[in-house]
């Protein structure tokens, strides 16, 4: 005996399996949280064994934050050159406290 599909039963079949795909999902999410949340005990481990300690890897942060912050600032200070060349602008005790 075969089984005729007919436009309903194909929808219902579509449904079923959306549902069983989406139980899957639901449980391969966990799986996929622990697994995030244990990446970064995983890196600094590995790079621990190969000799990186993790106070290496802050003070190279560090060292770039403040390399970032100080292109930062000339970027700003080329900005304000740039603007106070276009405009003219009393100067102001704020500026004469910048400045200096």
């Amino acid at each position: 005996m075969s089984i005729v599909y007919t436009p309903f039963l194909r929808t219902l079949k579509a449904s079923m399996d959306m549902k069983h795909t989406a139980c899957k999902n639901l449980f391969f999410l966990p799986a996929l949280l622990v697994l995030l949340t244990g990446c970064g005990s995983v890196y600094y481990n590995t790079l621990e064994k190969v000799g990186i300690h993790k106070r290496e890897i802050l003070v190279d942060r560090v060292e770039e934050a403040k390399e970032s912050q100080e292109d930062a600032k000339e970027q700003f200070n080329d900005a304000l050159e740039q603007f106070s060349s276009i405009v003219t602008v009393e100067e102001s005790e704020l500026e004469s406290v910048y400045t200096n």
